[in-house]
């Protein structure tokens, strides 16, 4: 008589966990060449086409200052971050990852959609929502965005943080190319 293993137990308990990073549901196409810079929503059409809506458009004259305090505690827990293994524009990316903390506020910014995302030039940051919504906040982002560019990918690489118990990730990469 067969009797199952703890570790047989573990294995399938382990295989039922949800990841921030599905792989069976279709990834978004890129914002369109020609958009304006700005903070969009991206959703995944029924017919598995992409549609990005406009919500800010990018304010003249801004800078870039993604230089607030790492917290380290607050992300190292339960997530974990992952490197593309190709460059962005530090300084485009730096703009887009500036605009979008600033559009999720110190309050928070709830969405439904299956993704925001701030393009600036040719960089782009982003939110990943695998739930039904999500909330991002100012803080929260910006600490994973130095950390990406501190301690795991450099400025200059395309990579993303994975909040795995939200089901949610956040990140950085070139304009044209899909992802979430």
């Amino acid at each position: 008589m067969f009797k199952p293993s703890v570790f047989s137990a573990v294995l399938i308990a382990l295989s039922s966990l949800v990841t921030a990073m599905p792989t069976d549901k279709l990834s978004l196409g890129a914002i369109p060449a020609g958009f304006p810079n700005g903070f969009y929503a991206g959703h995944l059409k029924d017919d598995g086409s992409t549609q990005w809506e406009l919500l800010v458009a990018h304010p003249e004259n801004t800078t870039s200052n993604i230089e607030d305090p790492i917290v380290k505690s607050s992300l190292t827990k339960r997530d974990g971050f992952s490197c593309n293994g190709f460059s962005v524009n530090a300084n485009d990316v730096a703009v887009a990852q500036t605009q979008f903390a600033a559009n999720c506020g110190v309050s928070g910014y709830t969405f439904n959609a299956r993704a925001i995302a701030y393009t600036y030039n040719s960089g782009v940051a982003c939110g990943c929502n695998y739930a039904k919504s999500q909330t991002c906040y100012h803080d929260g982002v910006t600490n994973a965005f130095n950390l990406l560019s501190s301690e795991h990918c450099g400025a200059d690489g395309a990579g993303w943080w994975s909040d795995t118990h939200n089901k949610a990730s956040y990140g950085r990469t070139n304009n044209g190319g899909g992802y979430c």
